[in-house]
């Protein structure tokens, strides 16, 4: 079962709040983007049912887009609704996540929260460059989780050599 982008995008904002970490439009799209690549890869499954599309910056969820860009390039500073197919009143959009997808997030989530825009780009840029697909990650390993993370195993091996983290800046902390 996927998600909806609206409701992971919120979960995401409220990691964001815990670590007192300010996360843009830019930055939301690229969050949700990269913990939808590595849902896919560790549960064989998408995250969200969302398209995604590919903008000059990377990639972009349109719903989100939409539903943040009244905040312009600013910190998000609300959260996003939907529009209840039941009552057709305006509500939170939110997912009750299983214990073992809520944790898996959440790691992930509360490392990408802590990267600067720029970074998620960067990010996004050097694995776009990597040519591995989601055929790929699936093939040669079910378990693991494509990204700049601890575990190793076959497919993050590959990754990590077409990866170059002595590229990625240090994660910068803020003093919001």
């Amino acid at each position: 079962m996927s998600y909806d982008v609206r409701a992971i995008a919120n979960f995401v904002l409220d990691l964001a709040d815990e670590r007192g970490r300010a996360v843009s439009n830019l930055s939301i799209n690229k969050i949700v983007y990269f913990l939808h690549a590595n849902y896919l890869a560790r549960f064989d499954r998408p995250l969200v049912s969302a398209k995604i599309e590919a903008w000059n910056y990377g990639p972009v969820f349109r719903e989100l887009y939409r539903e943040f860009k009244k905040f312009d390039d600013r910190p998000i500073s609300g959260r996003a609704y939907r529009i209840s197919p039941e009552t057709g009143t305006k509500e939170l959009c939110q997912c009750n996540l299983p214990e073992e997808e809520r944790k898996f997030l959440e790691e992930l989530g509360r490392e990408f929260v802590g990267f600067k825009t720029s970074t998620l780009i960067g990010l996004f840029s050097q694995l776009a460059r990597a040519s591995i697909t989601t055929s790929e990650i699936l093939s040669e390993n079910q378990d693991s989780i494509p990204s700049p993370f601890p575990r190793k195993n076959a497919i993050s091996r590959r990754i990590s050599s077409r990866f170059d983290m002595a590229q990625i800046p240090p994660l910068q902390t803020s003093t919001l």
